[in-house]
C-alpha cells in the first residue's frame, strides 16, 4: 500500500487522495506518512503473506533453485525492512 500511495502521488492526485483517505487503508498510510510507522497488524499480514509465498515457491514451483533463492532473498529483505520500522508512533511528552 505504501508503494501504491507513492506511485499515485506521482501519477494521479485523485487516486492518491482516495487511497490516503480510504476507510481501511488510510489510517495506516497516514501513520506511515507522518511517522514512518508500520502498524503491528500490517506487519503480521505482510510477514504472513511473505511466509506463505515462500512456502508456495519452494513446495509447488518448478523454478530452478537459483531463482527460488533470489526470490527468497528479496522476500527476506522485505521482511527485514518491515520489521525494522516502529509499530507505534512516538509519544509526545
Amino acid at each position: 500500500m505504501i508503494l501504491a500511495l507513492w506511485c499515485f502521488s506521482k501519477s494521479s492526485e485523485r487516486f492518491h487522495y482516495w487511497l490516503y483517505h480510504h476507510k481501511i487503508f488510510g489510517p495506516g498510510l497516514k501513520l506511515w506518512d507522518q511517522h514512518r510507522v508500520i502498524p503491528l497488524i500490517a506487519k503480521i499480514f505482510a510477514l504472513s503473506f511473505i511466509a506463505i509465498s515462500l512456502a508456495y515457491l519452494f513446495v509447488f514451483s518448478s523454478l530452478v533453485l537459483w531463482v527460488k533463492l533470489l526470490a527468497a532473498t528479496s522476500m527476506l529483505a522485505g521482511a527485514i525492512y518491515v520489521l525494522s520500522k516502529p509499530s507505534k508512533p512516538p509519544t509526545e511528552n
